[in-house]
């Protein structure tokens, strides 16, 4: 088999090896023996391991050989000098160095039984379930294939696995349900890269068992995920290569299911990824929209989720992202840059019900998610502009507001353009003298004119509107807002006074979270 002197180095990591070499990446080994005084060295493809006392202090190599060799005496120099000699410790124990090198060559053999396997598996055209029975063959362990959602594609056949998630889905029709969704986001060790093409070995966390996950891909997007439980025997470093050819098998399989393509929206996650990524120019935009029969509407928004505060990880993103498609039947989802992005395109001014804002409300709150939503446009060529709108969005509701529910970037279109100009300058210099003055007046009286003000404005000076959201009787209003206009020193007849001072608020709320909405 051929592996690298860093395999051979962490297959032996037990017996603290040396190796001074550089030059020597990868070896091929066919077999492994014992070298005595009486040796020959004269292949390449044999691993030599010994005692450093049965080397012949004169020998010369005509080319590199492979050598394991404990360091019972120093080693001789032309030994060192070819740069393939792997050094133990003195006392190392001979045997259980061999017997794990003979583990590692068995692992070979494995990968290479299962390559061939997989290879005929291919040839036969068989499904997805006869692949996974194949592989449990070769893993001695229970697999699953699950899609984006979650919900189980294909099992290995007759599989018992006394997992808490497991047993979950089973009772949930192949689906997990939303608190063991809260588990796998608390789960350690899990890479916060959803988009990593390599298989990862979770631990146990507050599960039963170790897992192995990896992920299956179509056009680098994740379609699906496998996954290999340490049941009947321990997860040993082939079994994540093993998981690799699976995913690349399974991706040849799922890439030919018109179903999945299709009503899974993957042609269209292929065009937003492009103009999300500002990869694609309108010349090809259009003519990639009119070769794929898209339909583009003509009222189009961004919605972006970001679902952080409930999994840091990131690792439900899928999960989430197949809730919100059944929440908002109209969008068009995909995964990007850690956000959950909803195309919602709508025909005839019909936006999204009231119906589908509730329950994306609630989910939101529930779920502790933030979400955004864009102005409407209508040319799908602009989705990156719109995208950052909806990010914007959430981010500010969340800055002021300290809520997670969906927001809408009309909402903050002032405080957006606040923000960009707070980069330029200090923007307490925009909010009018008159209220910094009342609100100082406040901290020093223990007083609330500022927030009687705030509501005063936004009822548009109506008084009995003002006095039942304050709770207020009518004749304390009037007498706040005339003290009010005291203190500033002006009337608030002026409509270019009070749109200045409604901006104000909004820099302080801004400047100092705080929420006078």
């Amino acid at each position: 088999m051929q592996l690298t002197m860093e395999r051979l180095l962490n297959q032996l990591k037990q017996f603290r090896p040396q190796w001074d070499g550089t030059g020597v990446d990868l070896i091929s080994i066919s077999s492994i023996c014992f070298f005595t005084k009486n040796t020959r060295y004269n292949s390449n493809e044999i691993l030599y391991i010994g005692h450093a006392s049965d080397l012949l202090p004169e020998f010369s190599f005509e080319i590199e050989i492979p050598i394991v060799c404990i360091e019972d005496i120093p080693i001789p120099e032309q030994y060192l000098v070819q740069k393939a000699v792997l050094r133990l410790p003195s006392k190392t124990d001979l045997h259980a160095v061999y017997n794990s090198i003979v583990e590692l060559l068995k692992e070979g053999d494995t990968e290479k039984e299962f390559m061939e396997a997989l290879y005929r598996s291919i040839l036969r055209d068989d499904d997805i379930q006869k692949i996974c029975d194949l592989a449990k063959e070769f893993l001695h362990n229970p697999i699953v294939v699950l899609d984006n959602s979650l919900k189980h594609i294909a099992e290995s056949s007759e599989t018992k696995v006394k997992d808490a998630i497991w047993i979950d889905q089973r009772k949930n029709g192949s689906y997990i349900s939303t608190d063991y969704v809260q588990v796998l986001a608390e789960q350690a060790g899990y890479k916060k890269d959803h988009y990593s093409t390599s298989p990862v070995l979770l631990p146990k966390g507050k599960l039963k068992y170790r897992r192995i996950i990896s992920h299956i891909f179509l056009n680098h997007h994740p379609i699906g995920t496998i996954v290999i439980f340490e049941v009947q025997r321990n997860i040993q470093e082939v079994d994540l290569k093993i998981a690799k050819m699976l995913s690349e098998v399974l991706t040849l399989k799922m890439k030919n299911d018109e179903f999945l393509l299709y009503s899974k929206g993957v042609v269209y996650e292929h065009l937003f990824q492009d103009l999300l990524d500002e990869t694609i120019t309108s010349s090809v935009l259009y003519e990639r929209i009119k070769s794929h029969h898209l339909t583009i509407e003509e009222d189009i928004y961004v919605l972006a989720v970001d679902i952080s505060e409930f999994d840091r990880t990131y690792k439900t993103l899928q999960y989430f992202r197949s809730v919100m498609d059944e929440i908002i039947e109209k969008g068009k989802s995909i995964l990007y840059n850690n956000y959950i992005v909803i195309v919602v395109m709508c025909k005839d001014g019909i936006y999204l019900s009231g119906n589908e804002i509730s329950k994306m409300n609630t989910f939101c709150k529930e779920k502790k998610l933030s979400a955004g939503i864009s102005r409407c446009f209508h040319d799908i060529s602009m989705l990156k502009t719109h995208f950052e709108q909806a990010i914007t969005a959430l981010n500010l509701n969340y800055r002021i507001n300290k809520e997670c529910r969906l927001s809408s970037y009309v909402e903050f279109t002032t405080e957006h353009m606040i923000t960009i100009a707070s980069e330029k300058t200090d923007l307490i210099q925009f909010c009018e003298e008159g209220l910094l003055k009342l609100m100082k007046y406040d901290a020093s009286n223990h007083m609330n004119l500022a927030e009687c003000l705030h509501e005063f404005l936004v009822q548009e000076r109506n008084l009995a509107h003002t006095a039942l959201a304050l709770h207020m009787h009518r004749n304390t209003l009037i007498y706040r807002v005339n003290k009010i206009q005291e203190i500033m020193q002006h009337d608030l007849d002026d409509s270019n006074y009070r749109f200045n001072l409604l901006l104000s608020f909004k820099i302080i709320a801004l400047l100092k979270n705080l929420d006078y909405t």
